[in-house]
């Protein structure tokens, strides 16, 4: 060996090593340890290529950066091939982690070794994954790592880590927590560095890919949500809660049966899939993204009994664990229900956040107050779109926090009686133009669990455009033939800008064309016939429509929408100084035949101290629904529209908010003195027979506000 060592180097002096990369150097330098070679100095053996030319780079003992990358301080194996989690049933109730440390484990050798210079990414499609950084986030050096010679970066990249020869380690922390999305993907963490392998040939020398996933086999069942408590119920208006039971294994998934552990009269299971329905995997054709699932609907119909009103409804599956059965807690609590305002103190008096300019950013602060007794639990804050369509240009624009007194943030937040905690919403401007119409929305209950949804209009850039909301966005009415009903349509102007109500017709839902004026429905018609008209800075008009289906209808429901022109900006001289747009509000007419179908009424009223009704303060509307002789004991849900309100108020539904579901009250936040009104509406549904439902006409309710 010592004979073929010196022999190697004899050669090296009298002729230029090709190496066409300094990563063969390194391997040079490898095998020359292991050829005897390691008692060589470092210019001695710089000597042997003198003279070399820059079309030959010299041999050298310059060992380039090494990657050194450990999941759990074991070598992970190499993507597509996952490091795998122990799936969670538990909601995410259990987080699980596993740390990645990435090490340059180059040779301590030769002049100023180079760092080794890396970016990541997480190439991720599994909201139940997220990477974060764990330490040696101080070694971000984009600098060094886009200048540096041996570096592949281009000038520019940012996010680059730097780490020296037995330097600190970086370390990502990979956190796995389980929810309700089924999602099945593994995420893919790509590591682009200045490290070489051995072979160029058949690997990437720059570039190492490490994945995670969730370990699943067979089949495998996950109900949502787990536990569950029905809140203040009456045996009046029982209400009726679903559970999902989706796939999350490998192989398809059967129904066997659903049952409650304890049996329990104020508990019924009032739908439940067939018997051997199944369900297949995620992935698979018929449940592409793994949102199938079966259905098991629980009613709870409190009455005087002596019964544990704490029940488990086992559903039982073909699953391969916990012999097939997965289990939901259900439960019953009358609690106290905590009372709190909202201060924003805003000088453009108005509730939610004004920015003068469009174009500048800014934040704004309002005030969470917990007037008492309970606990009041806050959470889910974002800003959230009126149009769902715009979701990623509000998402971009505007960012809602909760935080606390101490200037922490909090994705969920305890407010003890008298305490306070701030809304804070920022506006980042995307270029010209406002953002669109946006609200900042979160949920609030008492200690023990949600209790509804507030929502706030986030108000930006000056007076110079509308931002109308509708409600209801669809309109259901019934009629005999050759009768007529009617209901109404609430606009609201939610800015400081004047809006012009252009046109405002109806037509069949069918119609295709560009001018549905001039196809005008034989069923729906506006009552008076509409005229341009102008809405006020946070005006509210409403729109009235009359169904009347014809005397020889044969068709037993009919499908119109009601169009409505703006202009979004200034109108002046009868002329709109930006342009003309125009929204589409369904419209649902039930021809009543016979008397087999009677719609469901409803009863609208104030809840808690209705002679006590301050500005900032919270008011609870809350609906009294009668079956009848079609709905008797069936399933309700709620909307709730406000029809007017006074002169520069801005409280309002929002849109995203009317429907309440199976929840048969609301709460408003007044934010100006004076009269109130508020449409109350809710639909019957046949809990044997979906296809069999009607909505009743709309109450109003009616206050005033000190």
């Amino acid at each position: 060996m010592q004979v073929r060592a010196w022999a190697i180097l004899a050669a090296a002096t009298t002729a230029c090593v090709d190496t066409g990369d300094s990563m063969i150097n390194g391997l040079w330098w490898q095998q020359g340890q292991v050829l005897g070679l390691a008692g060589i100095s470092a210019a001695g053996l710089a000597a042997t290529c003198i003279g070399c030319g820059s079309d030959t780079p010299p041999a050298s003992i310059y060992s380039p950066p090494t990657l050194a990358i450990t999941v759990a301080d074991k070598t992970p194996p190499a993507a597509p091939v996952c490091t795998n989690f122990d799936q969670d049933l538990t909601g995410g109730q259990v987080l699980k982690h596993k740390q990645i440390t990435i090490r340059n484990t180059q040779a301590d050798v030769g002049a100023a070794p180079a760092k080794l210079c890396l970016k990541w990414e997480a190439t991720k499609t599994n909201t139940q994954f997220k990477v974060t950084v764990l330490s040696g986030g101080d070694q971000k050096d984009d600098a060094y790592c886009t200048n540096s010679e041996t570096s592949p970066f281009k000038p520019g990249t940012t996010g680059l880590f730097a780490i020296p020869v037995n330097g600190k380690p970086l370390v990502l922390d990979v956190e796995y927590k389980g929810n309700e999305s089924g999602d099945s993907d593994p995420v893919t963490i790509t590591i682009s560095s200045n490290s070489k392998v051995v072979n160029p040939k058949t690997e990437n020398p720059n570039v190492r890919k490490i994945c995670f996933g969730i370990a699943k086999v067979g089949a495998c069942g996950a109900i949502f949500p787990s536990e569950y408590y029905f809140a203040n119920a009456t045996k009046a208006n029982p209400p009726t809660q679903c559970f999902g039971i989706k796939n999350c294994g490998t192989a398809a998934l059967a129904f066997k049966g659903a049952d409650f552990e304890t049996a329990n009269a104020q508990y019924q299971i009032v739908q439940q899939p067939n018997a051997e329905d199944a369900i297949a995997p995620k992935g698979d054709p018929a449940n592409p993204d793994g949102q199938k699932e079966f259905k098991v609907c629980v009613r709870y119909s409190p009455d005087d009994s002596p019964d544990n009103e704490d029940v488990i409804l086992v559903v039982s599956t073909n699953a391969t664990t916990d012999n097939g059965k997965v289990k939901a807690l259900i439960s019953h609590k009358t609690e106290a229900e905590a009372k709190w305002k909202v201060d924003c103190s805003d000088p453009t008096g108005k509730l939610g956040f004004f920015f003068p300019e469009a174009e500048k950013a800014g934040k704004k602060t309002c005030k969470v107050v917990n007037d008492g007794p309970p606990p009041l639990k806050i959470q889910n804050v974002a800003a959230v779109p009126v149009q769902s369509n715009d979701e990623e240009a509000v998402n971009a624009a505007l960012k809602c926090k909760l935080v606390d007194i101490a200037g922490t943030a909090h994705d969920l937040y305890s407010v003890g009686p008298g305490k306070s905690a701030d809304l804070v919403c920022e506006y980042t401007p995307q270029g010209a133009g406002k953002p669109p119409a946006a609200v900042a929305s979160f949920s609030y209950g008492s200690a023990g669990g949600n209790n509804g949804t507030m929502t706030l209009p986030i108000l930006v850039g000056g007076c110079t455009a509308p931002s109308p909301e509708f409600g209801p966005t669809e309109l259901w009415q019934m009629a005999k033939p050759g009768e007529s009903s009617t209901g109404n349509i609430a606009v609201a102007n939610q800015s400081c800008a004047g809006m012009q109500l252009v046109t405002a017709c109806i037509a069949p839902a069918s119609y295709k064309g560009n001018e549905p004026c001039q196809a005008p429905s034989k069923s729906h018609s506006l009552e008076p016939a509409f005229a341009p008209m102008s809405v006020p800075a946070y005006g509210v008009t409403t729109l009235k429509v009359k169904f009347a289906p014809d005397a020889k209808a044969t068709t037993k429901q009919v499908s119109d929408l009601l169009h409505v022109s703006y202009c979004n900006g200034l109108w002046a001289s009868d002329k709109c100084q930006g342009t003309i747009v125009t929204r589409a509000i369904n419209l649902t007419g039930a021809v009543a035949f016979d008397d087999k179908v009677v719609p469901p009424t409803v009863a609208c009223t104030l809840g808690g101290d209705a002679a006590n009704l301050t500005k900032g303060n919270l008011v609870t509307i809350q609906a009294g629904a009668k079956g009848g002789a079609t709905f008797d004991n069936q399933t309700f849900y709620y909307r709730f529209v406000v029809s007017s309100r006074p002169a520069g108020a801005t409280s309002w539904i929002s849109e995203v908010q009317q429907s309440t579901d199976q929840q048969s009250w609301t709460k408003l936040l007044p934010d100006q003195p004076g009269a109130y009104e508020v449409l109350c509406q809710v639909q019957g549904v046949k809990t044997d027979d979906a296809a069999t439902y009607a909505w009743s006409s709309q109450v109003p309710v009616q206050f005033t506000v000190k």
